[in-house]
């Protein structure tokens, strides 16, 4: 029997997605060693790290040293660092013009409705916010049907049930 979701590809955000970041670093970076992975998001990156893509928005030595405290360097499939939220939807047309998946077979998971969401909306993906309590997004509604998602969780345990609740 193949692993659950063998035939996907999971495209996972960094800040208030896998990792805790408003609630951990609170606006400085002397914060960084007590920077954690969401709840869930540890068991979630040892059973998906080889089908999961990270792709970040803003400084890539920020980003890149944030991956490396939380311990995912290496683990994950590939590490794409934009300078600009708005590039994330370039970077995700790339990727998918480089995966041999159809589009329904990518599932984008991030906290940002108007970046991670829209963008894997506009693309045929299937969409996952991810609503961490202390979130700097957490409160956001989405302001159309671009931004709404196929699922929202709060912790990555909710993820698998999340996705066999869907159509897809």
């Amino acid at each position: 029997m193949a692993p659950l979701f063998s035939d996907r590809l999971f495209i996972v955000d960094l800040d208030d997605t896998l990792a805790n970041t408003t609630r951990d670093m609170r606006g400085s970076w002397e914060n960084l060693p007590q920077l954690t992975l969401a709840p869930g998001a540890h068991q979630f990156v040892r059973r998906y790290g080889e089908r999961t893509v990270l792709l970040t928005a803003g400084n890539e030595e920020v980003q890149l040293r944030k991956i490396a405290h939380l311990g995912l360097k290496g683990i994950l499939r590939l590490e794409i660092v934009v300078p600009e939220p708005e590039l994330k939807q370039a970077a995700l047309e790339s990727l998918l013009a480089s995966c041999a998946l159809p589009p329904s077979r990518f599932v984008i998971i991030g906290d940002r409705l108007d970046k991670e969401i829209a963008a894997g909306n506009r693309l045929g993906f299937v969409t996952v916010r991810m609503r961490l309590p202390h979130g700097r997004w957490g409160a956001y509604e989405p302001a159309s049907e671009e931004e709404r998602p196929h699922a929202t969780i709060e912790t990555f345990d909710e993820l698998e049930g999340a996705l066999l609740s869907l159509p897809y």
